[in-house]
């Protein structure tokens, strides 16, 4: 059992500035390179609604160019995040035939999980919704070898409970370390009780100041020995959603390196942000 390191589409391509949930249009080949460069493992691609039909994930000719990717980079497809629910509500009557293309897409290419943002239009607020929703999800994925990872704000317990009505694994959760601390949420209780119960697959690696916005890695309130030592030894997906600056590549590679450091036991790294731009605050 091992960590899976992965990155969020768009952290490899500069954009002159925080630019976070743009899909690299022009780029994302390259991205797959840029990634192995780093030992990157894997890519979690950006499924947004702006021009989704045009999204390579979403078409048979697009699938295969992504596969071909893959294939000569070395780093794979680990997840699938749809953004698109962001915008277009998951009640929405196109919503299920939205998710079973997504899931089509994600066994085609080996991806673990597809996230689910429950933000947005599609925002929940109580834990009966969420275990409704945790129910439809649920019978989509019979006779499926691809799972679903939930991604909200709502107490921990919530998530668990809509998580135990799968009746297995199928369902887990995508935890936002850097979203969390900056709610002032204890992020490792969270997550060791999400361990425990045996449903997470997922962490954003990302990192906020309390009551604050995204900052590079090691600038703000997150622990991350803390959030390794509880996610080392198991099969998780580990996917770098971390802030960058001007210069995005230069700054993920620094955000990599912080990690690794820690992970690798030197603690005397300091994370600092890219040649091109200034440190956050």
């Amino acid at each position: 059992m091992s960590i899976v390191w992965g990155v969020m589409q768009g952290r490899f391509t500069d954009k002159g500035g925080f630019y976070p949930q743009q899909f690299p249009w022009d780029a994302w080949k390259q991205e797959f390179y840029t990634a192995g460069k780093y030992g990157i493992d894997c890519m979690e691609w950006m499924f947004n609604a702006e021009r989704y039909e045009d999204n390579p994930v979403w078409t048979d000719n697009g699938r295969k160019e992504i596969a071909d990717i893959v294939q000569d980079s070395g780093v794979g497809v680990g997840s699938i995040c749809a953004n698109y629910y962001m915008e277009h509500s998951l009640l929405a009557d196109e919503a299920a035939d939205i998710l079973d293309r997504l899931l089509d897409a994600g066994e085609e290419l080996g991806a673990r999980h597809i996230v689910l943002p429950l933000f947005g239009a599609s925002g929940i607020e109580d834990a009966d919704t969420l275990s409704e929703l945790s129910d439809w999800v649920g019978t989509r994925l019979l006779g499926r070898d691809i799972r679903v990872c939930l991604e909200t704000d709502m107490p921990v317990d919530f998530q668990l409970a809509a998580c135990d009505r799968s009746g297995g694994d199928r369902i887990g959760v995508c935890y936002d370390v850097g979203n969390a601390a900056g709610r002032g949420c204890d992020y490792a209780d969270d997550l060791s009780k999400i361990s425990r119960g045996g449903y997470y697959h997922e962490i954003h690696l990302k990192d906020k100041k309390l009551n604050g916005n995204s900052v590079m890695l090691g600038h703000g309130s997150v622990d991350f020995s803390k959030v390794l030592n509880i996610a080392e030894g198991r099969d998780r997906l580990m996917v770098y959603e971390s802030f960058f600056d001007v210069c995005a590549v230069k700054d993920t590679a620094r955000n990599i390196a912080y990690i690794r450091g820690i992970f690798d036991g030197k603690k005397d790294i300091v994370c600092g942000a890219g040649e091109c731009g200034p440190a956050p605050p």
